[in-house]
């Protein structure tokens, strides 16, 4: 009570008995809170500073109110405590709101340390743990979130530094949080996809660390390094506690960089289900399921997420496809330009020349009509046609993560896009095939254009 009592009731209400800890000064209780482990353990808070105490009072019971022991071994002196809540899965994992931030514990209050993070200097005046993160309320500061408890659930305290580890991620949903919105100082939301957690050791050669998805037939669908590439982020693979998102795609497009597309590019979206994260360090491998759940708003049966999948793997596979031999002509082009400005040390020179200038227009100009290179702004579309790429990867823009099911209009579009593929497919053939061939034989063994070789991958 705001008179300094703690009163009990074991009936209902119907009787209250005075639990109050002994030997309290002039103050009164801020906060109750009852252990999700054992209905005889409470936490109170106890606060005297309208009678110029300012000293920190955490108090615990186990016995229904019977003894109580007094908590505050860390907490500054003269940081009045507003609350104290503890963790719903660990038994023993406090936290507790003062009159400047945060602090936790991990022996079920014995020893305190600060929680304060980027928390500024500001009464936290309640805690509440919702859907696994750690809310607080705070006195002109807004409200605050600390995503993702589970790290500290899950003994993270407790990690040796020369031990690795992998913490059991919590669902992930397939919902894109967003940027924040308005006012000077808007907050933040939590990253879109899902947390993983994972402790590396002393001494980690950080070459040799990596993050795999693993979807539920066992297939590797994304990795992670710790060193960045084009369209690949980076995980941190130095030694300690760190965080890595996983933002619920496949393998990026093999899509040249510095290009502008009207399309999407970044692997699709997966489907709702059971996945696995697998850590590989130090020599050693780690893994922990991973469940993903679709957006709560979206209502979409078994069947349409499966078709999805299906239509918009059929795109991308072919879009890659697309990029990739479009890469292949790219190389088969300028080996045909080297030997094209050398051909006078060949036999038959003129007719080298001759042949290889009509073979490199040839695959350039294929190349170009697959992936338009000269888009590198919003605006070069206007000089520059769009590539056959652009028109399956504008498509799956249109399907990835859709909230609705697969439309007519997609697979009609889908069903042009594939009637008119196998003449573009015959061009090729032909120039990395025949035409090649040909040349190659007019170089009469003296040079040799080699084409290198078609990805392995079946495309539909």
């Amino acid at each position: 009570t705001d008179d300094g009592l703690v009163q009990l009731t074991r009936d209902g209400g119907k009787t209250w008995r005075d639990v109050t800890p002994k030997g309290l000064d002039h103050g009164f209780v801020n906060a109750i809170d009852v252990s999700p482990f054992d209905a005889g353990t409470a936490y109170i808070t106890y606060d005297g500073y309208k009678w110029s105490d300012w000293s920190p009072q955490i108090y615990r019971t186990t016995d229904y109110g019977r003894s109580w022991t007094a908590l505050v071994n860390g907490i500054r002196d003269g940081d009045q405590v507003r609350v104290v809540r503890e963790d719903p899965v660990r038994r023993g994992l406090l936290y507790a709101g003062t009159e400047t931030g945060a602090y936790v514990s991990f022996d079920d209050g014995r020893r305190w340390q600060s929680l304060q993070a980027n928390l500024p200097a500001v009464p936290v005046t309640d805690l509440q743990i919702r859907d696994g993160d750690l809310v607080a309320s705070t006195e002109g500061r807004a409200f605050w979130i600390m995503d993702d408890l589970s790290p500290l659930e899950q003994g993270a305290d407790r990690v040796p530094a020369g031990e690795n580890r992998l913490f059991a991620p919590r669902d992930a949903r397939l919902t894109e949080w967003g940027p924040a919105f308005g006012g000077n100082r808007p907050g933040a939301n939590p990253p879109s996809g899902a947390i993983v957690y994972y402790h590396l050791a002393a001494n980690t050669d950080s070459a040799r660390v990596s993050l795999e998805i693993l979807n539920a037939a066992g297939t590797v669908i994304r990795t992670f390094h710790a060193k960045a590439s084009p369209g690949h982020p980076a995980i941190d693979g130095a030694p300690g506690m760190h965080r890595a998102v996983w933002d619920l795609r496949v393998e990026p497009l093999d899509a040249p960089h510095g290009v502008n597309f009207f399309g999407l590019t970044e692997g699709h979206l997966v489907a709702p289900g059971r996945y696995t994260v697998r850590l590989t360090a130090g020599g050693q491998t780690f893994s922990e399921p991973l469940t993903v759940r679709h957006d709560p708003r979206v209502h979409l049966t078994a069947d349409q997420i499966a078709e999805e999948q299906r239509v918009i793997a059929a795109i991308q596979d072919r879009a890659n496809a697309i990029f990739r031999d479009a890469k292949r002509l790219d190389d088969v082009r300028d080996q045909v330009k080297a030997i094209v400005a050398h051909a006078k040390d060949l036999p038959r020179s003129d007719s080298v020349s001759a042949a290889g200038k009509t073979l490199q227009e040839r695959l350039d100009s294929l190349s170009t009509a697959l992936v338009q290179l000269k888009h590198t702004n919003g605006q070069d579309i206007i000089d520059f046609p769009n590539g056959i790429v652009d028109q399956w990867i504008y498509l799956a823009s249109g399907v990835d993560g859709s909230y609705m099911p697969v439309t007519d209009g997609v697979k009609a579009r889908l069903a042009d896009l594939q009637a008119a593929w196998p003449a573009v497919q015959a061009k090729i053939d032909d120039l990395l095939g025949a035409q090649v061939s040909a040349f190659n034989t007019l170089l009469g063994g003296r040079a040799v254009v080699i084409v290198p070789a078609v990805p392995s991958k079946p495309i539909p």
